[in-house]
């Protein structure tokens, strides 16, 4: 399944990982995302009866 499609899910894509473009890395993706901070976070996505889980990084630079 595409990265991209997976990232939409969660808000709007910025930026593919290069080792996650080049397929470098098994088992997660790393991309940057558009969250909009007023909604809930999800904690997983199922897309085509598969369950993607999502784990974010970064938040401790926002100040809510």
């Amino acid at each position: 399944m595409a990265v991209w499609r997976i990232a939409s899910c969660v808000g709007r894509l910025i930026h593919i990982d290069r080792n996650t473009e080049d397929v470098r890395r098994g088992g997660f993706a790393g991309v940057c995302i558009d969250l909009d901070l007023t909604k809930p976070f999800c904690s997983s996505i199922s897309l085509r009866k598969v369950c993607q889980h999502v784990e974010y990084e970064g938040l401790q630079l926002i100040c809510f």
